[in-house]
């Protein structure tokens, strides 16, 4: 009866090795809990989830957490606020941009739990006018036109025809739009029927950058007179002959 005990010594061993590979394995398989927080929010969040063979489309609260199992070894994060998402966001023709913050990346979920904070950053900016015009000059209709109409589903520019309008108010000569980040410096402005202007440009040379993560808005003060135009945004300036008006 020894001689059998001792030769079940190893068989046991092995079976002990064995079953503690099994966990191993097993564990490096279960899914990761995954906690999103999205504080600092400016509405709800809709945070759309993939993985291999797992995706989730959940809208959150503002200022709130929540936790989620999901696969190893990562997923894609789309945060998505003050928009509405259908595989990227577009923007109707004569539509400004509306108040969208978004974020597209991946977490590492190659652990058991797993906290992050989605990527989620202003992706408008808003262009606000103020119109200084002779006396007795009414308001006139005004136009921002472009050729980045939404995002993509990767969250880059998409190409596209844009356009939005407006008519300073009669009272402060005061006027505003949002548009989306651009790709270039094609922005045109009009105003009336039949002044263009390369906005675009103008941006570009007062340093104003389409690469950051949070667009800044812009403050344009516009003297309009009989002979010209000026554009000013804080220390820069930009003036341009208006002899057509003569």
């Amino acid at each position: 009866m020894l001689r059998v005990k001792h030769k079940l010594i190893p068989v046991l061993l092995g079976l002990i090795c064995l079953s503690c590979n099994i966990v191993k394995e097993d564990r490096e398989l279960c899914p990761c809990n995954l906690t999103i927080d999205v504080a600092g929010a400016p509405g709800e969040v809709r945070l759309l989830l993939e993985g291999p063979s797992f995706a989730m489309d959940e809208t959150v609260p503002g200022d709130t957490s929540v936790t989620w199992r999901v696969p190893r070894p990562d997923v894609r994060i789309t945060a998505v606020s003050g928009a509405t998402w259908d595989g990227g966001v577009n923007i109707p023709y004569g539509q400004e941009c509306p108040p969208l913050y978004l974020g597209v990346g991946r977490v590492g979920t190659n652990a058991e739990e797993v906290s992050c904070v989605p990527p989620l950053h202003k992706a408008y900016c808003l262009v606000d006018m103020q119109f200084n015009c002779p006396a007795g000059w009414k308001p006139l209709p005004v136009a921002i036109i472009g050729n980045v109409c939404g995002y993509t589903v990767a969250g880059n520019p998409l190409e596209g025809e844009f356009k939005c309008e407006a008519e300073p108010s009669g009272g402060t000569g005061r006027c505003s739009f949002r548009i989306p980040r651009q790709r270039d410096a094609s922005l045109l402005l009009t105003i009336g029927t039949g002044w263009t202007f390369a906005l675009g440009e103008y941006l570009r040379l007062s340093g104003y950058d389409w690469a950051e993560e949070d667009l800044q808005d812009i403050v344009l003060d516009i003297d309009l007179s009989l002979t010209d135009i000026t554009f000013r945004s804080a220390a820069w300036e930009h003036t341009e002959k208006l002899w057509f008006l003569i």
